[in-house]
């Protein structure tokens, strides 16, 4: 048995519409599994006006999400190859997950725990556990593909040089070890978090802290969006380190852009739409001197001046 394939329609693509799916076809994974013996996989196509999303579970874990637009020439075949192909993340997961001697956990019903541009997240925990001991569930990010390798490898070495600094791990999300496989790679992750949503105010605030936090320490993110913060007890943190740097290797003009950069693209992510001026250029360069709270603020305030306001004033708007 090679694959079960279901098609799931919604009117719009979120992350509501994502979960429904994949909670169809976990369902249909553990109904199939009670009475096969082989292993196979599931995957799926959320489609909506803009486009579909192709989604592949191994294991009732996410392993892939694709967005394949409508607009796309080569689509037909894409959808083909798809529904056709064999899961080349399940063979590098079981892989690290040999080699590091752990197996899925679970939270919430479910190993999966996010999915990015190149990689998936799955909960994981020791084999040898023993049961009257605390479960001690850990992260583990994997990717397939050279170049996405590549990029692991960078973000693994990005977060260790962060690390140096004092501080660092109240800001970003600590990786502990790094994992090769035949055809991929795996970085284990200490802690286990929760995923970041920012739709209230504080939330939006505490994006906001957590950035200038991580300018404090010397780096730009590089790819900034809220999907990149997660929520622990202590606070949030960034993750996806592989395009952040330091910000003492560039010129004074580079390094202002790149923190400019980061402030544009989480407000985005946010929802929001900057506006640029003479006043903002300015701001943003007084930000970049000062890096502190209220110079962060009066740029945002400029930028986009609904950031602050309370959320029924946002509603009644």
């Amino acid at each position: 048995l090679e694959g079960i394939n279901i098609i799931d329609y919604k009117l719009e693509r979120s992350h509501e519409a994502f979960g429904e799916l994949v909670i169809h076809l976990q369902n249909l994974y553990e109904s199939i599994r009670e009475y096969c013996d082989h292993k196979f996989s599931v995957k799926g196509g959320l489609a909506c006006k803009d486009g579909i999303w192709l989604v592949t579970l191994e294991k009732d874990t996410v392993y892939r999400a694709e967005i394949l637009a409508w607009t796309d020439g080569g689509g037909q075949n894409k959808l083909k190859e798809f529904f056709a192909e064999t899961n080349p993340f399940a063979c590098v997961t079981d892989e690290l997950l040999t080699s590091l001697n752990m197996e899925f956990s679970e939270k919430d019903g479910t190993p999966f725990l996010g999915i990015g541009a190149c990689g998936c997240v799955v909960l994981v925990q020791n084999v040898d556990q023993q049961e009257d001991q605390s479960k001690i569930v850990q992260a583990l990010k994997v990717v397939y593909g050279d170049s996405n390798v590549a990029l692991l490898k960078a973000e693994f070495a990005t977060n260790q040089e962060i690390l140096q600094v004092e501080k660092a791990e109240s800001v970003i999300v600590k990786a502990s070890s790094m994992t090769a496989a035949h055809t991929g790679a795996g970085m284990l992750m200490h802690e286990v978090c929760d995923v970041y949503e920012g739709k209230h105010v504080k939330q939006r605030k505490d994006a906001l802290a957590s950035l200038l936090n991580l300018h404090l320490l010397g780096f730009y993110h590089g790819d900034a969006r809220k999907e990149n913060l997660v929520k622990f007890c202590s606070g949030l943190k960034w993750c996806d380190l592989q395009r952040a740097g330091k910000l003492d290797q560039l010129n004074p003009t580079l390094a202002q852009a790149k923190v400019g950069k980061d402030v544009l693209q989480l407000l985005t992510s946010l929802g929001y739409t900057p506006e640029s001026s003479e006043q903002s250029g300015a701001l943003l360069g007084q930000y970049w001197t000062k890096l502190s709270k209220a110079s962060l603020e009066a740029l945002v305030s400029a930028i986009c001046p609904e950031f602050f306001l309370a959320d029924r004033e946002i509603s009644a708007k």
